[in-house]
């Protein structure tokens, strides 16, 4: 994994704004990582931890049948085991708490990334029904 591209992990469902945060991401060159938010904290940090994310997206909780699960403790939990983090911005989506606001008012004029072919887009995980999930990086190129 470069140590100079910014990493990305984010422990959201599959909303349009997962896919916006994706999109910005790879136009600035970040490798991006996601786990469902119905992923219990051990089975994210075992694949989030590969990477060493800088940044944590998250959301307050998720919607299943109709009912609200909220995800604020597990986020905490994700927070305390990977110490790479060093932002972590929580969407909330539940109605509950969250500081997503803060990520949208950068103030900056987007700049896209110019990236070679090798540099990975993003990092998808084996199941890990055979031991650890193991990391896969898939090209920006593919």
């Amino acid at each position: 994994m470069s140590s100079e591209a910014i990493r990305v992990a984010a422990y959201m469902p599959n909303i349009p704004e997962t896919a916006a945060a994706f999109f910005a991401c790879a136009s600035i060159g970040a490798i991006w990582t996601s786990c469902p938010p119905d992923f219990g904290a051990r089975a994210v940090v075992d694949r989030f931890a590969q990477i060493e994310p800088k940044v944590l997206l998250a959301v307050d909780g998720y919607r299943y049948g109709g009912n609200g699960h909220d995800r604020r403790e597990t986020v905490a939990e994700l927070q305390r085991a990977l110490p790479t983090v060093e932002r972590t911005f929580v969407l909330p989506y539940l109605g509950e708490e969250g500081n997503w606001e803060e990520l949208l008012r950068t103030g900056r004029e987007l700049e896209f990334a110019q990236l070679p072919f090798e540099h990975p887009l993003w990092v998808l995980y084996t199941s890990g029904t055979t031991g650890l999930p193991q990391a896969d990086r898939a090209r920006a190129g593919r």
